[in-house]
């Protein structure tokens, strides 16, 4: 399991929460792990959460994910060319 599952009933997704410090950053493998296991979800989001841009250095996350820095805590690292939720002023309030 992921270390937090958040649910975005308003875009219709899942949000995957990976901690960096325990798992390092969603890669392809853990992506496709995670992919199986919440199939029945209608979109899934990854998000690799990590303490600073350097813990990055050692392992790249996979494709069509996300980076949340605990040091940039308002910015989202977005490992494609478009934003997750589209537009998107306050992306994670979950209401």
């Amino acid at each position: 399991m992921p270390a937090a599952v958040i649910e975005n009933e308003a875009k219709t997704c899942l949000v995957l929460v990976e901690l960096a410090t325990t798992r390092g950053p969603i890669n392809e493998r853990r992506k496709i792990e995670l992919t199986k296991s919440f199939s029945a979800a209608a979109r899934l989001v990854f998000v690799s959460a990590v303490e600073s841009r350097e813990q990055l250095a050692h392992e790249l996350p996979a494709w069509n994910t996300a980076v949340w820095v605990a040091d940039e805590p308002e910015h989202l690292i977005h490992f494609d060319n478009r934003p997750l939720f589209g537009p998107y002023p306050n992306i994670l309030s979950v209401a």
